[in-house]
């Protein structure tokens, strides 16, 4: 008989279960499996045979053979995790490593490494959401495509692109520099749709005409970088959109009536309880949460 005792939040007392339920028979295996704070062993005390350092999923490395120390990667990169580093101490000369501990995983560096790039242009594909720092280079211009109908040229700039397959809108918005915004009639020709210039945002809409939007607060386009949360009287589907994104939860909607309800609320590092338990606070919504599923109805 193989018994798990699972909980997403900590202190709930599966250390406690456990070990009540392995009291119940004398021939017991019993793994804790907590990456943080495996404390199992605390209640029993046991023999510790041998140690091994347990790695899981991929681990990001960089070939220095083909590694041309150019840095693109580390202006990409959204979460800090590459770096310019002094081989020795007191040298001028740096050279590109990897942060493995603040590394997400998000492969973004892979895609914007000049290794990759061919022909007279730096072409990457987003679908989602970066931020991005362009290093200029004239005889190279960078050519971000999105999966939307436009893409972004750009020579060396800063800006930021919002583009979810499940969004109705794509958003660009452009911090320092210029950028043009392209579509492509047919093989070979393009027409320029905007021109920004800096605290300038441009939205494409699925049904509706593109919209330039002057003069945009870029900090709060750049909030999700620094883990930040922003919602501005925004309408509860986009909210949950962004909840399931940034928790990784499923939510199931039982009243629709609810998709009526605007939110305004910052949030930086709560859990996925502590927001519902502030949208249930503010809002006609409740909710209850099993296995990773969030579901809302309309308070009664």
């Amino acid at each position: 008989m193989e018994i798990a005792v699972i909980s997403g939040k900590g202190g709930t007392g599966k250390s406690s279960i456990s070990a009540a339920f392995a009291t119940l028979q004398e021939r017991v295996v019993l793994a804790d499996c907590d990456v943080d704070a495996a404390n199992l062993y605390l209640i029993f005390d046991p023999v510790n045979d041998y140690e091994q350092v347990y790695i899981a999923g991929q681990k990001a490395s960089i070939d220095y053979e083909l590694c041309t120390n150019c840095g693109l990667c580390v202006d990409y990169c959204s979460f800090d995790a590459i770096l310019l580093k002094a081989t020795e101490q007191g040298s001028d000369y740096k050279r590109v490593t990897i942060d493995e501990i603040s590394c997400d995983g998000c492969k973004l560096c892979s895609r914007v490494c000049p290794d990759r790039f061919q022909g007279a242009t730096r072409e990457v594909m987003i679908a989602g959401e970066a931020l991005f720092d362009v290093v200029k280079d004239s005889l190279k211009p960078m050519v971000v495509n999105t999966n939307r109908d436009f893409k972004i040229e750009v020579l060396g700039t800063k800006f930021n692109v919002r583009t979810y397959e499940n969004d109705y809108e794509a958003q660009t918005t452009l911090i320092s520099g210029s950028i043009n915004l392209i579509r492509e009639i047919k093989k070979g020709e393009r027409v320029i749709i905007a021109q920004l210039k800096p605290t300038e945002s441009f939205v494409i809409r699925d049904k509706n005409a593109p919209v330039l939007i002057k003069q945009i607060d870029t900090t709060k386009q750049m909030a999700w970088k620094q883990g930040l949360l922003i919602f501005e009287s925004t309408p509860m589907d986009e909210v949950i959109k962004k909840l399931e994104r940034w928790h990784g939860t499923q939510f199931i909607i039982e009243d629709y009536d609810i998709l009526k309800t605007r939110l305004t609320a910052n949030f930086r590092s709560e859990s996925i309880v502590q927001i519902m338990e502030m949208i249930k606070f503010c809002t006609p919504i409740e909710y209850t949460i099993k296995e990773n599923i969030v579901t809302l109805n309309k308070k009664s």
